[in-house]
């Protein structure tokens, strides 16, 4: 067991079984961060279908700009987003920053570039996806590697490539904890 001195803040994607899943990956990896906070976004309490992007970044920035230590960022989908919008306004960086899932298709329709993560160069980004999400398969985000970004296919074991799940609990802690 891997064990990081450090906070990991947890992004997760938009629907509302992406709550039962973050809840599921700090199970996994509580014991290897000192804290492990999952961001609860308000329109999972409020039982609504969209994230408010713009409000999800503001409480994310709120929190993460008065930590006094070094973070960590993992983020699924809409919580990518979430971290991309939060990027220029983010005091304090994380030490690393960790993605599954990024919908690069729906974020340009919306007017995000993940292309300025190339821009970064203050900490390392690992993005992991599947080679045919339909939200952007692996082929599509490999544009965004250079710099401090690193593009991975993610390891598909006993789940398909081709859907937005990453349901695998030990692939995901194993992705956390070794990029």
């Amino acid at each position: 067991m891997y064990n990081i001195a450090m906070r990991i803040f947890i992004l997760g994607g938009q629907s509302l079984s992406n709550r039962e899943w973050v809840l599921e990956i700090k199970e996994s990896i509580n014991d290897s961060f000192t804290t492990v906070d999952v961001i609860d976004y308000e329109h999972w309490k409020k039982g609504e279908g969209r994230a408010d992007v713009d409000l999800e970044s503001s409480r994310f920035i709120e929190k993460v700009n008065s930590l006094p230590e070094d973070y960590m960022i993992f983020a699924k989908s809409i919580g990518t987003v979430i971290f991309l919008n939060s990027l220029s306004r983010l005091k304090k960086l994380p030490t690393k920053v960790v993605m599954v899932g990024v919908p690069l298709n729906v974020a340009k329709e919306q007017g995000y570039d993940f292309e300025k993560l190339k821009e970064v160069t203050e900490f390392p980004i690992a993005i992991h996806q599947k080679k045919n999400d339909p939200f952007s398969d692996y082929e599509n985000l490999r544009v965004l590697e250079g710099g401090m970004v690193k593009v991975n296919v993610y390891p598909c074991l006993n789940e398909p490539e081709n859907d937005h799940h990453y349901a695998n609990m030990e692939t995901v802690g194993g992705i956390i904890l070794g990029s």
